[in-house]
C-alpha cells in the first residue's frame, strides 16, 4: 500500500512541477516570476491537541500572470512543512507530527486597495517525508497512514511596499482528511511570507 501511495504521489509531483515550469516558460507572454520565503505555524485538526505550536520555515518560487492592473493568476512551487506539536520532549507528555510537502498553490489575486491584494485558491501538496513521535520515540506505525497528496483551500492578503517587494499572510486548510485511518485529521496552517518579484 505504501508503494502505491509513493507512486501516486510521485506522479502528482512530476505533473505539478511540469505545470509550474510551463508557466515560467510563458514569462515572455505576460508572466513575471519571483521568490518567496518565511515562516509557517501549523496544527493538525483532529489529532487531539489544539494550537499552532509547530513552527517551520517555508520557501520557493512563483510565476505570476497579469490579466490587468487588478487581477492576477499565480502558480507557485514551494517547500512547506506541516504537522503539529504538543508539550516538550523533556517531559512525559510530548507529541509531534512532522509532515514535509512539496506544495503547489494556484491562486487568483485582486488589488483591493492601492497596495493591498486579497487572494484565494487551491493547492496540491505532495508528501515526501512523514514522522510521528512522542516521549517514547518514533511511532513508525502511523507513517504509512498519511496520504501522499494533500489538497487544500487557501486565502490570504498581501501588502506591496514596492512593485518588487511585498509581504503576505495566508491561511491554508486541507479540503480532505490527510490520514487514511483518522478521518477527522486536517492540516491547518498560517503562513507569513516575504516576496520578491523580478
Amino acid at each position: 500500500m505504501g508503494q502505491v501511495f509513493n507512486f501516486i504521489g510521485m506522479k502528482a509531483l512530476i505533473l505539478s512541477i511540469l505545470i509550474v515550469f510551463s508557466s515560467l516558460g510563458l514569462w515572455a507572454q505576460g508572466f513575471q516570476g519571483g521568490i518567496t520565503g518565511g515562516l509557517v505555524v501549523s496544527q493538525v485538526d483532529g489529532d487531539g491537541y489544539g494550537g499552532y505550536h509547530k513552527i517551520g520555515v517555508q520557501g520557493g518560487f512563483y510565476s505570476r500572470y497579469y490579466f490587468n492592473d487588478k487581477l492576477t493568476l499565480t502558480a507557485m512551487l514551494r517547500y512547506l512543512p506541516k504537522g503539529s506539536r504538543f508539550g516538550d520532549d523533556k517531559v512525559q507528555r510530548y507529541f509531534k507530527i512532522n509532515l514535509n510537502y512539496i506544495d503547489i498553490p494556484i491562486t487568483v489575486s485582486y488589488r483591493l486597495l492601492d497596495k493591498v491584494d486579497i487572494s484565494g485558491g487551491v493547492s496540491v501538496g505532495v508528501l515526501f517525508k512523514a514522522k510521528v513521535e512522542d516521549h517514547t520515540g518514533v511511532v513508525s506505525a502511523n507513517r504509512l497512514f498519511y496520504k501522499k497528496t494533500d489538497i487544500s483551500a487557501l486565502a490570504g492578503v498581501s501588502y506591496h511596499f514596492t512593485e518588487e517587494i511585498s509581504v503576505s499572510v495566508e491561511h491554508t486548510y486541507s479540503i480532505l482528511p490527510v490520514n487514511t485511518r483518522m478521518s477527522r485529521q486536517h492540516n491547518n496552517l498560517l503562513i507569513a511570507s516575504l516576496n520578491y518579484q523580478f
